[in-house]
């Protein structure tokens, strides 16, 4: 089991090129056969992997925010609302952002606001959030996080890939 994103480098170049396969492999099975398996493996693998000793996340992603969470934010920052937007949300459209990386609610590896951080980080890494075979974000979080790494590794062999790939 890996626990840290150091212990993840050596592996990540095979399992990424594995997983180019394994997303083919995965078209066989059902959503709902993944979905799942993904359920039962991550919240196997999250009992065994201390996210506070990693931070990885809030390093080096953006999260998402609904406009009411910006707002909310800025207050818990103590900040005027139009100053914290500037200053640390990244407006695209109809989507927000947290820009800064790392996290500006990050202290060492932890969150400052845990218990009222925003929905996409309650969510992180989207495992259990549905569609997991479609969704690009659990693929791109394969060499962020070691939660996505392990729960990806596990399932190729609960569902027999390493050796039904050859």
């Amino acid at each position: 089991m890996v626990k840290h994103p150091d212990e993840m480098r050596p592996l990540l170049a095979a399992g990424e090129l594995s997983n180019l396969s394994f997303k083919k492999f995965l078209r066989q099975k059902s959503i709902t056969e993944v979905q799942d398996l993904a359920i039962e493996v991550s919240m196997e693998v999250e009992k065994q992997v201390d996210c506070t000793l990693c931070g990885n996340c809030c390093r080096k992603l953006q999260p998402g925010l609904h406009h009411q969470e910006a707002e909310r934010l800025a207050s818990l920052s103590q900040i005027d609302e139009e100053l914290f937007k500037q200053e640390h949300v990244l407006l695209e459209g109809e989507h927000c952002y947290l820009k800064a990386k790392p996290c500006y609610f990050l202290q060492g590896n932890l969150c400052k606001i845990y218990d009222q951080r925003p929905e996409s980080c309650r969510d992180f890494p989207h495992l259990r959030s549905g569609h997991f075979k479609y969704k690009r974000s659990i693929w791109i979080n394969y060499s962020l996080c070691p939660i996505v790494f392990n729960t990806i590794e596990r399932m190729k062999e609960r569902l027999g890939f390493n050796q039904h790939s050859g």
